[in-house]
């Protein structure tokens, strides 16, 4: 059983056909005319340094060249010799993360964005049978990432994470969870889990009638890891302290009662985010019992293993062969043939 990866250039095996075709019609071609003249043996003896054997010998290297690299270019695979079959859980999630001005407060060390990604990474090292989404938000929301199952190109997108993802300024945290609820598929028999990561200091929405909307109509659970700290910190933007109109210095302060209040509207967890290993522990052993209550789904797995190297090694030879070998005879191994011919006599 085989497959192709790029099977466009399988076309280079049409046109090795049609060369081949085109070859054999001009060999016929060239045969009755060279019969029409006369003997072949005489004709023969009129060109000695012709050789038909090595320019027939020459095409057939070109041809199985192109044949070889048709299959290195589309990228051949067999199927491997192992097919896991086992039932796996339907699990998807969506990180919200805040990137508002508020998130570069150092409270939490290095900073509460920073803080939001060493723990998504720590959740992706830990979760390879979770599909994951990535929204984030300030005054708007933005989704930087569709559900996948990806968890390296996932990592990326984590870790690019900043202030100026979103243009809007403030902390929606509701239209944020309207946003991550659009991002899960339609399938059925799935987990579904929001995972909120932020200081809570919403000013824009209701965002506890919001998870209540989001986890009533989807059946999504909502998970808030809360960053920050109730004495809160300035927040440090370039490298100026952020002032208010009225020309104070602006404290940011973790708001732990709406982070505890939104967590269990959304019937989630609420963790204060000071552990990423504590947050992943929670946070997988949720998605696990979660998981065990909704449809399970059993796949079969066939694992393909690339061997379009051996086409190409077939390849590399038969073009350096085709390189070496001339289409006239060689004069010395004539002379070698006709030495070894006079010993053997002797």
């Amino acid at each position: 059983m085989l497959k192709f990866v790029n099977p466009i250039f399988l076309l280079g095996l049409v046109a090795a056909i049609v060369l081949l075709g085109w070859f054999l019609y001009n060999e016929f071609r060239r045969n009755r005319q060279m019969k029409a003249f006369g003997s072949m043996k005489v004709l023969s003896g009129l060109m000695p340094t012709r050789s038909l054997f090595r320019q027939r010998l020459k095409f057939a290297l070109s041809w199985i060249a192109l044949v070889a690299l048709s299959l290195v270019a589309a990228r051949i695979q067999f199927a491997g010799n192992t097919t896991a079959q086992g039932t796996k859980l339907n699990v998807e999630m969506v990180a919200v993360v805040d990137v508002s001005n508020s998130m570069l407060c150092t409270d939490e060390s290095p900073s509460r964005l920073e803080k939001a990604k060493m723990i998504l990474n720590a959740f992706l090292d830990n979760s390879e049978n979770t599909k994951l989404g990535l929204v984030a938000f300030a005054g708007t929301s933005v989704t930087r990432m569709p559900i996948t199952s990806d968890l390296g190109s996932a990592k990326m997108f984590v870790n690019s994470l900043s202030t100026e993802d979103v243009s809007v300024q403030g902390t929606a945290i509701g239209a944020a969870l309207r946003q991550a609820q659009r991002c899960f598929s339609k399938d059925e028999g799935v987990a579904r889990c929001i995972l909120l990561l932020t200081d809570a200091e919403n000013h824009e929405d209701d965002a506890v009638a919001t998870a209540e909307a989001v986890n009533r109509d989807g059946h999504m659970l909502v998970d808030v890891v809360g960053l920050g700290s109730k004495q809160g910190a300035t927040i440090v933007v370039g490298d100026s302290l952020l002032i208010s109109a009225e020309g104070d210095t602006v404290i940011s302060r973790f708001d732990e009662n709406l982070a505890k209040s939104v967590a269990k509207a959304g019937k989630g967890l609420f963790i204060a985010g000071t552990s990423p290993a504590k947050v992943v522990k929670q946070v997988m052993a949720q998605l696990d019992k979660e998981a065990g209550n909704v449809s399970q789904v059993s796949k079969s797995t066939v694992s393909y293993n690339d061997k379009f190297f051996v086409f190409a090694i077939v390849a590399f030879v038969c073009l350096l062969a085709d390189i070496v070998i001339l289409e006239r005879k060689s004069r010395f191994i004539d002379f070698l043939s006709g030495l070894f011919k006079k010993k053997s006599a002797e």
